[in-house]
């Protein structure tokens, strides 16, 4: 814990601390470590600096614990503090769904579209984005407006296209 004070970005301290951890079935015990240097961190050098031990932390409670909720939580201060945080924005697209959170799942993967680099895997949020729209939260026009912004920055998509003529057709 005093080496991850000094350096709360530490990848590979973290990365030994979770070995332990799991070696030794302790997750709940490096979860509350997590916690405590976040806030220490987040007090003594500012939220920005906390982020990799925030993630490190979300990453803990949601595979290790099951912890979903208090993992939203944190992913979310991860955004907060970073905006651009295109690991904090996928993984409560993932979250999310598990919990199937439609409204937050929709901002989460129009969030999580914008902020992604694969220019592919870009396209696949906004489709799960407008699926989701339209089967989930029941918004045709929100779901006709993705697909509509897919086929504008790619005419040639075919799933957009016929997913939307399909929903036009209801």
């Amino acid at each position: 814990q005093a080496a991850l004070r000094r350096d709360p970005g530490a990848d590979e301290l973290r990365a030994a601390a979770e070995r332990a951890a799991g070696a030794a079935g302790v997750w709940g015990e490096l979860a509350a470590d997590y916690a405590e240097l976040v806030e220490e961190t987040t007090r003594d050098r500012g939220a920005a600096a906390a982020v990799p031990l925030r993630l490190a932390l979300a990453r803990v409670q949601a595979e290790e614990l099951n912890q979903l909720g208090d993992a939203v939580v944190e992913y979310e201060a991860v955004l907060a503090a970073d905006p651009k945080s295109a690991i904090a924005a996928r993984a409560l697209v993932e979250l999310y769904g598990r919990q199937e959170r439609w409204g937050e799942l929709a901002a989460a993967l129009a969030r999580a579209a914008e902020l992604e680099g694969d220019g592919a895997r870009a396209v696949e949020l906004r489709l799960e984005l407008a699926d989701v729209q339209a089967s989930r939260l029941a918004d045709t026009a929100a779901a006709l407006a993705t697909y509509e912004a897919v086929l504008t920055a790619d005419p040639e998509q075919e799933e957009a296209r016929d997913a939307a003529l399909k929903l036009a057709r209801r």
